[in-house]
C-alpha cells in the first residue's frame, strides 16, 4: 500500500506499527515500511497477508513518531479508503498565558490548503471564537486546530496544552507591632486586586498570638485565579504602666516608729505588683519621711507613688519620785533614771552640783529629755 502526502516525509523505516490497514473491514498486519524509491512524498507499508485489491482497502494512522522531512508530526486520522491524501496541521506554539491577559490569535494551516478550524476542551478556561482565544480562569486546556478533509484528503487535527497561570497579587500586613490585650492579636492584611481571601498563620499556627513576643506572619492568597504572600513579623508588647491600687496612700502616724506595709498595684499583664523603696524600715526618725514606692512590671513599666510617714513623740518620759539622800558629812547625788516609751531608760542630767558637804538641805532639778 502506497500512501502519498503533500510534502516530503522523513523515513518511516521501523514504525509501520503506527499504521493500521484493514482489507473489506479484515485486519492485516504491517510488517515494514518505507520511503517509496524517487517519490519522498510517499510511504509504502508492505502487509501480510498480501491485500486483494478488489476488496475495499482502509488505512488508519495512531500519532507517534513519524513526521514530515521539515519535522511536523502526522497527525492521527480514523480508517480512510485508500486513495486519500493525508494532510499535516501545522500548529504555531501556544506559549503559557496567565490570568488577566488580553485575547490572542491562534494561527493553523494545513498542508492541504484547505481551512483550519479552532476548538477548546474547556471553555471556562479559555474560550475559542474563530481564530481568536479568550482567557477566563486559571486552569489547563487543551486548544485543538482541526481540518475535516474532503473527497481527496483524510480529515487531520492537532492538539496543543496550554496552561493559564494563576495572576500575582499584591499582599501587604500593617498592624505589626500591637499592645498585649489579654486576648488573640491579628494583623491587617490588604491585597491588590482588594477583596481577595487570605490565611494567615503566626509562628505556622492558624491561632491567634496573646502572649508578648514576636512571631512570624505569613499570609497567603487563596483564590481560583491570583497568587500572592506577605511575610513579616508581629511584636506584641506590654506598654501600659501599673496602675496603683489606691490612688493616694494614708499618711502613716505614729510617736515612735512605723514599719509600712508594701502597697500594690494591678497591672494588665503581670497582674498584682507589690511595690518597693529604698527606704529602710522601720522609720524612726522624728519628724516627716516621705517614702517613694516603686511598682515595676518587669517589661520596662513603672510608675512611682508616694507615702508620709510622720513620727512625732509628744509623751514626755515618766516622771521618778527620787528618795532623799543624807548624810553627815558629805553626800555625793547620783543620776537618776527614767523611763520613756520611745527612747527607752533616760538618765537625768543637772546643772546642780552632785557633792555637798555643808550643812543644810539642797534640791538638785533633774532633767530627763527624751
Amino acid at each position: 500500500m502506497e500512501i502519498t502526502f503533500d510534502r516530503e516525509m522523513a523515513d518511516p523505516t521501523g514504525k509501520h506499527l503506527e499504521f493500521s490497514v484493514q482489507d473489506d473491514g479484515v485486519a492485516v498486519t504491517p510488517v515494514a515500511c518505507s520511503l517509496k524509491a524517487g517519490d519522498p512524498a510517499t510511504i509504502v507499508v508492505l502487509v501480510s497477508p498480501g491485500l486483494d485489491t478488489d476488496h475495499t482497502i482502509t488505512v488508519a494512522y495512531t500519532k507517534g513518531t513519524i513526521t514530515a522531512a521539515s519535522s511536523g508530526a502526522l497527525e492521527s486520522f480514523d480508517f480512510q479508503l485508500a486513495g486519500k491524501l493525508a494532510q499535516v496541521i501545522n500548529f504555531d506554539p501556544i506559549p503559557d498565558k496567565t490570568y488577566g491577559d488580553p485575547d490572542f490569535g491562534l494561527t493553523a494551516t494545513a498542508s492541504s490548503g484547505l481551512g483550519v478550524t479552532f476548538g477548546t476542551s474547556n471553555s471556562v478556561v479559555v474560550s475559542v471564537s474563530g481564530s481568536t482565544a479568550s482567557v477566563h480562569n486559571a486552569g489547563e486546556v487543551l486548544i485543538s486546530a482541526s481540518q475535516p478533509g474532503n473527497a481527496t484528503y483524510a480529515s487531520a487535527s492537532f492538539q496543543q496544552h496550554l496552561t493559564v497561570n494563576k495572576a500575582t497579587a499584591t499582599v501587604t500586613l500593617s498592624d505589626m507591632d500591637q499592645e498585649y490585650t489579654g486576648s488573640g492579636i491579628q494583623v491587617t492584611v490588604s491585597s491588590v486586586p482588594s477583596g481577595l481571601t487570605t490565611k494567615v498563620t503566626y509562628d505556622g499556627s492558624y491561632v491567634l498570638p496573646v502572649d508578648i513576643g514576636q512571631y512570624e506572619v505569613i499570609a497567603a492568597i487563596e483564590d481560583d485565579n491570583y497568587q500572592g504572600t506577605a511575610s513579616g513579623t508581629l511584636t506584641i508588647s506590654d506598654l501600659t504602666a501599673p496602675v496603683p491600687d489606691q490612688p493616694v496612700l494614708p499618711d502613716l502616724v505614729d510617736e515612735c516608729e512605723v514599719t509600712p506595709v508594701a502597697p500594690t498595684a494591678t497591672d494588665n499583664y503581670a497582674g498584682t505588683i507589690t511595690g518597693t523603696t529604698a527606704t529602710s524600715f522601720p522609720v524612726i526618725v522624728q519628724g516627716t519621711t516621705v517614702i517613694t514606692w516603686t511598682y515595676d512590671d518587669g517589661n520596662g513599666n513603672t510608675v512611682t507613688q508616694t507615702q508620709n510617714v510622720i513620727i512625732e513623740d509628744v509623751t514626755a518620759p515618766d516622771v521618778p519620785v527620787l528618795e532623799d539622800l543624807t548624810g553627815e558629812c558629805s553626800v555625793t547625788a547620783v543620776a537618776p533614771t527614767t523611763t520613756d516609751a520611745c527612747a527607752g531608760t533616760i538618765t537625768g542630767t543637772t546643772t546642780d552640783p552632785l557633792t555637798y558637804s555643808s550643812q543644810g538641805s539642797y534640791v538638785i532639778n533633774w532633767t530627763f529629755d527624751d
